[in-house]
């Protein structure tokens, strides 16, 4: 389930979110994701993503680059195991590109993250 491209529902508050794996695992046994948000004014437009897009996307979202995450795969294969990460369907390569596209063209990604993404 660790995988470019593959995506997980996580519970965040009282919502569950749509994350998106942007790399197969590293050697260093870590994966970096991205979460995806429900669109509003002043949100960073890097990438907008539509209904379409995913089966989970329903209306106008953004690629919340501020919030990316580099994660310990096992941890994450962990939360699926026990059903806490629920996985969906993988990103379409298409749009995948512009979610992996957005992670060093973003502004808000913070810089942990962009080094450990060009070093992939």
């Amino acid at each position: 389930m660790v995988y470019r491209k593959g995506t997980l529902l996580v519970p965040s508050g009282p919502d569950k979110h749509l994350f998106i794996v942007c790399n197969d695992t590293c050697r260093h046994g870590l994966n970096l994701l991205v979460n995806i948000s429900s669109f509003y004014d002043g949100c960073d437009r890097t990438c907008l993503l539509d209904a379409g897009d995913h089966p989970f996307v329903r209306h106008l979202s953004y690629v919340f680059y501020a919030k990316a995450q580099i994660s310990k795969a096992e941890q994450i294969q962990r939360g699926v195991d026990r059903e806490i990460l629920i996985p969906q369907p993988d990103m379409d390569e298409g749009v995948f590109t512009r979610v992996e596209a957005g992670v060093t063209a973003s502004s808000d990604t913070p810089m942990n993250v962009v080094r450990y993404f060009q070093q992939l």
